[in-house]
């Protein structure tokens, strides 16, 4: 059953787009009300959750920590900075693992999430260990 294209829908879509930093669904809320300030945050989860649902995002589960959303649909990785939260995106030349035959379990979806440092909290680190 499809389901139809709303303003809100479209709002959220944008916002997602516009941040282009993996936001958690309270950071694209926040963007979407500065442009439409009468909806609801129920509102916009809704339609996060709608898109994700239709294809036209992907929702990142983190451990731990809220859930990101993304725009990219191509297939890759995502690294996660465990001092800063902070959500990348990573590219390699090899090609994305395909799922492996599990019986009778049939895979939908597989994804890779590598945790470390980013550049920047890692020379934060660097140079607290200087000092």
């Amino acid at each position: 059953m499809g389901r139809r294209n709303t303003i809100q829908r479209d709002l959220v879509l944008q916002a997602v787009i516009t941040l282009d930093n993996h936001p958690t669904p309270e950071q694209v809320y926040e963007c979407v009300i500065a442009r439409f300030p009468k909806i609801s945050k129920s509102t916009v989860y809704r339609n996060l959750n709608i898109l994700c649902d239709l294809g036209a995002l992907v929702k990142i589960p983190l451990p731990g920590a809220a859930d990101r959303i993304d725009h990219n649909l191509t297939p890759h990785c995502h690294a996660v900075c465990r001092s800063c939260g902070g959500v990348f995106d990573v590219h390699t030349a090899a090609p994305f693992p395909t799922a492996p035959e599990c019986g009778d379990f049939e895979i939908e979806d597989v994804r890779m999430i590598f945790t470390g440092f980013c550049a920047n909290c890692k020379q934060k680190i660097i140079s607290k260990e200087k000092n």
